[in-house]
C-alpha cells in the first residue's frame, strides 16, 4: 500500500474535510465538475469577467470561506474561481494527495475553457502544492503560506519522514515545479507562522526567483489581516501582463 499520497485512511491526518458550504452569492455561478470517481464543486465569482484567479484553498477550508474575497477580487476586475477538494463542501468522494493534484489539472482545463484572458493561480497552504503543479498553465502565481519542506510536512501529519519512499517524496515535494516556473510569482508569508516556517517561503523564492513579501506580526491563519497582504496582492495583479 502507498505510504501517503494514495491512502484514504489518512483523511483526518493529511486532509481535514468539512461540509461547510454557503448559498451562491449574487453575481456568482456554481458548477459541478465530474472527475473520475467524484464530482467537484466550483464557484465562479463575478462570472462575467474574463480575467480569472483559480484558487486552491487551504486545509480545513471550503470555497465558502472565500465568498467575501470573491467580491474583493471582482472590484479589481478579476473573477475568482474556487474549487473544493473531494469530501469538502459539496464535492463528493475522498481526498488523497494524488487525487488533489490530478483533480486540479481537470479544474484548470475547465477554467481555461472559460477564459482566453489572464489566468492567475492562487494557492494557500496545502493548496500551494496544487498551484505549483498547475503553474505552467497560468500567467502568474500567488502563494499564500505555502510549504516546501517535505520532512516538516510529513511530521506535521504525525508520520515519520524516514519511512517515505523516494517516489512519494518526489510527488509531495514542490521544488521541481517551483524551479520550472517561468511566470511571475508572488509569495506571501507571515513571519510568525508556526505551522509553516517563513524559511520555507525563502526556499521557494530562491527556487523560482519570485517576490517574497514577509508580513510581520501575523501567522498562518491571520495573514490576510495584515494591510500589506492586500496591498502587495493588488499591486501584483495590476502588473500581470494582458494577453
Amino acid at each position: 500500500m502507498s505510504f501517503l499520497v494514495d491512502r484514504e485512511d489518512l483523511v483526518g491526518r493529511l486532509f481535514f474535510p468539512t461540509p461547510v458550504t454557503s448559498q451562491t452569492p449574487a453575481g456568482a455561478v456554481d458548477t459541478l465538475l465530474p472527475v473520475r470517481g467524484a464530482t467537484l464543486h466550483l464557484r465562479r465569482h463575478a462570472a462575467a469577467r474574463k480575467d480569472m484567479i483559480l484558487l486552491c484553498h487551504g486545509n480545513g477550508e471550503t470555497l465558502a470561506a472565500w465568498d467575501a474575497a470573491g467580491q474583493a477580487f471582482a472590484a479589481r476586475g478579476w473573477s475568482l474561481v474556487a474549487w473544493d477538494y473531494r469530501g469538502y463542501g459539496r464535492s463528493t468522494g475522498t481526498s488523497t494527495f494524488r487525487r488533489m493534484l490530478e483533480d486540479g489539472a481537470q479544474v484548470l482545463e475547465a477554467v481555461q475553457r472559460w477564459t482566453p484572458h489572464r489566468l492567475v493561480l492562487l494557492g494557500r497552504s496545502l493548496g500551494s502544492r496544487a498551484a505549483w503543479e498547475l503553474a505552467a498553465g497560468a500567467d502568474a502565481v500567488v502563494i499564500d503560506s505555502g510549504f516546501t519542506d517535505v520532512d516538516a510536512f510529513v511530521r506535521r501529519r504525525g508520520l515519520p519522514p524516514a519511512a517515505l519512499p523516494a517516489g512519494e517524496r518526489a510527488l509531495i515535494d514542490p521544488m521541481e515545479r517551483i524551479r520550472a516556473v517561468s511566470c511571475a510569482v508572488l509569495l506571501l508569508h507571515g513571519e510568525e507562522d508556526r505551522a509553516i516556517s517563513v524559511e520555507e517561503a525563502e526556499r521557494a523564492r530562491e527556487g523560482c526567483g519570485g517576490e517574497l513579501v514577509r508580513l510581520p506580526g501575523v501567522g498562518h491563519d491571520d495573514l490576510y489581516r495584515h494591510p500589506g497582504y492586500d496591498a502587495a496582492l493588488g499591486r501584483f495583479l495590476a502588473a500581470v501582463p494582458t494577453r
